[in-house]
């Protein structure tokens, strides 16, 4: 199996990246007020995916966001990465990237290890910053 098909190959290779989002994301929230509380269901109403994405997506967030869990090659939790996400929606979501945030939600589901609920969280959140 080739590196770029094994997911395990990202494993505890992006946390100088996390590291540098966290630093956007501090001075992000500094920056902006947040607008309201964060309401999934506003955000999958301006979502083009079929209803059942969206269900299976709000299942797997409320899994994440009741979970202790720690992703041992990361070293972060999945529902911290979450939670941030969801301040910076907070701030005046992004239809785009609200599909995308959906999306991933919805496709933990296909193999919902913690590293790649982690993974799959950190493409969004560094996703709302822009790559570099």
């Amino acid at each position: 199996m080739s590196d770029a098909l094994n997911t395990h190959f990202y494993d505890s290779r992006w946390r100088e990246s996390l590291e540098e989002t966290n630093a956007k994301y501090e001075k992000f929230i500094s920056d902006h007020e947040s607008k309201q509380q964060f309401n999934f269901s506003e955000l999958c109403g301006k979502s083009s995916h079929e209803e059942a994405v969206k269900q299976q997506a709000n299942n797997w967030r409320k899994v994440i966001l009741q979970s202790n869990e720690i992703d041992p090659a990361n070293n972060v939790s999945p529902a911290d990465i979450l939670r941030k996400i969801e301040r910076v929606f907070d701030a005046g979501p992004d239809v785009y990237l609200g599909d995308f945030y959906i999306e991933q939600l919805a496709d933990i589901s296909n193999g919902s290890c913690i590293q790649g609920q982690t993974t799959r969280l950190f493409q969004i959140y560094t996703a709302m910053f822009g790559a570099e």
